[in-house]
């Protein structure tokens, strides 16, 4: 074997999951980690209302409720803003998705908005095959 193939071990970013009682700082401690950008599955923006506009996160608008019979997609508009990072130049070095339960809440939701069902146990056949 050719030495020549030998590199040196990639330091990666970390992923971290913050989990806390509502109201407990999650979000406040987002904001503080190196020029975060906001991901937003709920509104929880108003914790910045007393800070300078200098202080504030930048935020991608709130993710939508996915619905069938106006073809939104909740899965689509947060593709396309991971794709938006991923592509574009940007000086944002954190990604906070706000908040994971609530991302996981509509991705449940347009699950059982594709099979026209009311609760993810009956989705893709029941039984809880939704899940």
């Amino acid at each position: 074997m050719d030495l020549s193939c030998l590199e040196k071990p990639k330091t990666k970013p970390p992923q971290i999951t913050i989990v806390a009682a509502p109201g407990a700082g999650k979000t406040t401690l987002g904001a503080l980690f190196p020029n975060p950008v906001f991901i937003q599955a709920e509104e929880g923006t108003s914790v910045f209302d007393t800070w300078a506009d200098e202080d504030k996160p930048s935020v991608f608008p709130q993710l939508p409720r996915a619905s069938k019979e106006k073809k939104i997609s909740t899965k689509d508009v947060l593709l396309a803003q991971l794709r938006s990072l991923a592509t574009q130049d940007h000086d944002f070095k954190t990604a906070v998705i706000d908040t994971v339960t609530s991302l996981h809440n509509l991705f449940e939701h347009e699950v059982c908005e594709s099979y026209g069902v009311d609760n993810i146990s009956e989705a893709a056949g029941g039984y809880g095959k939704g899940y």
